[in-house]
Order: C-alpha cells, then structure tokens, then sequence
C-alpha cells in the first residue's frame, strides 16, 4: 500500500493505505501504484486522484509542484 505526502507552507497531509495515486505529471497523467520504482515527477496545474482499497477516493485540485517517491512514500511539494 502506499502513503502520500502533501507538503506546503501552511500545512501538511498525509495519506495512507492507498491503492493508487493518480498524478497530473508535466508529461501527462500518471498513475502510482504499491512498489513503483524510485522517481522525481514535475506536476502541472491539476488534480491528484487518491484512492484507496475500498474503492474510496479523494481528488485534491493541485497547483503545479514537485514530487518524489520512495519506498512506497509519495512526498508531494506545492
């Protein structure tokens, strides 16, 4: 399962036991799933789709960023 990160000035929310993570990279939609690789991903202007197990999911409008992931940790920084 994996854990996202949202970092920024004013707060910091975390996420856990995600299915998938579902990015709006500068490249084009990307989607993370449990044991992806290491990465630096560039965001645009966009949504960041979470979802989890149960089929919940949560849609957070992002400015554009940065993130990084290891270790099934997906830190992102707005």
């Amino acid at each position: 399962m994996l854990t996202c990160q949202i970092i920024s000035q004013q707060a910091k929310v975390v996420y856990d036991n995600l299915e998938s993570v579902t990015l709006p990279a500068v490249s084009g939609k990307m989607q993370i799933l449990h044991q992806h690789a290491e990465s630096y991903i560039l965001l645009k202007p966009g949504n960041v789709k979470l979802k989890k197990k149960n089929g919940d999911e949560k849609n957070i409008q992002l400015n554009e960023g940065v993130c990084y992931l290891y270790a099934n940790t997906l830190t992102i920084l707005t």
